[in-house]
């Protein structure tokens, strides 16, 4: 449908400022098409990928509280669009919330990831491993995140989960 592609082409226009290393200016347009979205009730899938790709610059930016605020739009969004799929944002949120120091938020949120995907799907249990990895990295038990993020890569072609192994090992 056309405003979904008006939607989508808004999002795409941030990563030209972004692969420029202006953050500033990709968080402006960024904004622009959550507005635009708005008026034009397209506040779906690609809206949530807004704030996910805002949350992203603001965790570059050191900014821990606006990319926790912004993720957890994406996850609200990602989840009315998407109500079956069990991980929506939540492996990325516990890494927020874990470098934020909210350890108890983090691993609660790793229980209930742990048990949707016990319940509903055993095949995504890397998730829970990688985000049970973040909250160890992050209180810098090494050890512990070495073996987490080694069961998170194990047999899974997904970049950030041998990216977070890399991280432990340098």
């Amino acid at each position: 449908n056309d405003k979904d592609t008006r939607s989508e082409g808004r999002t795409y226009l941030a990563y030209i400022p972004l692969y420029q290393g202006k953050f500033g200016k990709a968080l402006e347009v960024l904004d622009d098409g959550i507005v635009a979205d708005r008026m034009e009730e397209a506040e779906g899938t690609w809206n949530a990928y807004k704030h996910r790709l805002k949350a992203k610059i603001y965790y570059e930016k050191k900014n821990l509280n606006l990319a926790l605020k912004e993720q957890e739009k994406f996850m609200e969004i990602y989840h009315r669009v998407y109500p079956y799929e069990i991980a929506f944002g939540q492996p990325t949120y516990v890494l927020l919330l874990a470098e934020n120091k909210e350890f108890e938020k983090a691993e609660q949120v790793a229980k209930s990831l742990r048990k949707a995907i016990v319940e509903k799907d055993t095949s995504q249990m890397y998730f829970y491993w990688y985000a049970v990895g973040c909250i160890e990295l992050a209180k810098g038990n090494l050890e512990a995140s070495l073996v987490d993020f080694k069961k998170a890569a194990k047999d899974v072609p997904i970049f950030m989960m041998h990216y977070m192994l890399a991280r432990v090992y340098l």
